[in-house]
């Protein structure tokens, strides 16, 4: 056998022997992403929830002279609506579960919630309620101080938050002397049944700016004052009615 062949024969040999070695190799496939939610569009929070039931969580913090960077991962799995964390809570809001909800994720905690805005979803799970007509307001879930509340906690249906949305309406046209146009405020609803088992919202309203801007949707805003930029009013959805207007500063 001349030279050019033997060579020939050696390539295909060693080429043949490496494919083998190649065959034996187990290739790890990349989980998929499942859930992707966050605080804002600068990716300031982030949550990522993979098909391998794993998650990642990222806070970025950036103030004058100071930045903080945190990143958490540990596992959880969806069942229905709801992400449970296990073997180990979630730690930054120690929540053991999470609800996904009208194209949130609220991480439970005791008497609140903490969330983020759903941006990719690869679940059936959809969002209950259609915001596209209903602009600048937020609904969040009640949660009892004590077990003797006389409230219960309830979810709106589409039907019911437009119903809310037309009664609040009404409210700022019949008080218009009294208070701004409806569009410079964002509102934060909380709904409930009472006593007498009736669907009662309740309706904070503060004016817009750097602070409420994209804030409101995401965690319940705590204000003393503010005059008429910070109201708040109960509407009855079974009655049709709305009362107990409040604006801030004023007996």
């Amino acid at each position: 056998m001349n030279k050019g062949l033997l060579r020939i024969f050696l390539f295909i040999t060693t080429f043949l022997l490496g494919c083998k070695k190649d065959s034996n190799l187990i290739v790890k496939e990349k989980p998929a992403l499942i859930l992707q939610a966050g605080y804002d569009d600068n990716e300031s929070e982030d949550f990522k929830y993979y098909s391998d039931s794993t998650y990642t969580f990222y806070i970025k913090r950036i103030e004058f002279n100071y930045e903080k960077i945190e990143k958490f991962n540990g596992f959880c799995h969806l069942k229905n609506d709801t992400l449970y964390f296990t073997p180990f809570e979630f730690k930054p809001t120690q929540s053991e579960k999470a609800i996904l909800k009208n194209n949130f994720i609220e991480f439970i905690g005791e008497h609140s919630s903490y969330r983020l805005e759903i941006k990719k979803n690869k679940t059936s799970i959809k969002s209950k309620l259609n915001f596209k007509n209903i602009k600048d307001l937020a609904v969040f879930t009640y949660y009892p101080e004590s077990e003797k509340s006389n409230y219960k906690q309830y979810d709106l249906n589409q039907s019911e938050l437009e119903k809310a949305n037309e009664i609040l309406e009404k409210c700022f046209k019949e008080n218009k002397l009294r208070l701004r146009k409806s569009s410079e405020y964002v509102k934060q609803c909380i709904a409930v049944k009472n006593i007498n088992n009736e669907i009662e919202v309740w309706v904070s309203c503060y004016c817009k700016s750097s602070f409420t801007k994209n804030g409101y949707k995401f965690y319940l805003i705590d204000m003393n004052d503010g005059g008429n930029c910070n109201i708040s009013i109960k509407i009855n959805i079974t009655k049709g009615t709305y009362s107990e207007l409040q604006i801030a500063g004023l007996a």
